[in-house]
């Protein structure tokens, strides 16, 4: 389980991406676990020859390559979303506010899922102080 979690991460440690915490239990992780070890000198190795390939130059006529094909496309007969819409939920009217409505209803599912995360255990390390409320 603990390694799984190393796994999902370990991109993420390379790139330099975690706190400070999740970094210093990734690398007590490592130093630990001789597998994880050999997965995270395998990233590093990995990342390190990413940042060696050369980029290509970008040819000097790009824009006028990328227009000439955007002009070359005929446009699609498509049909208005309300119309589209309706058909996925008939008798609905789709008015601006409801589209808004929409996208906070989403904005706010996708928040509070990023909130709780996936986390990191913190379980067998001393140095991580446990509060529990007393009983009775």
């Amino acid at each position: 389980m603990i390694c799984a979690i190393f796994r999902n991460m370990v991109d993420l440690y390379v790139e330099g991406r975690l706190t400070g915490f999740q970094a210093q239990w990734m690398e007590r992780h490592a130093a630990a676990c001789p597998a994880c070890a050999a997965e995270l000198a395998a990233w590093k190795r990995m990342s390190a020859g990413l940042r060696e390939i050369p980029v290509p130059p970008v040819p000097p006529n790009l824009k006028e390559m990328l227009r000439g094909a955007l002009k070359r496309k005929e446009p699609e007969e498509t049909e208005p979303a309300e119309e589209a819409l309706g058909v996925a939920f008939p008798g609905w009217s789709w008015e601006p506010s409801m589209a808004l409505a929409a996208g906070l209803v989403a904005l706010a599912l996708s928040s509070s899922i990023s909130a709780i995360g996936p986390g990191i255990p913190s379980q067998g390390y001393p140095d991580q102080t446990v509060y529990r409320a007393p009983r009775g």
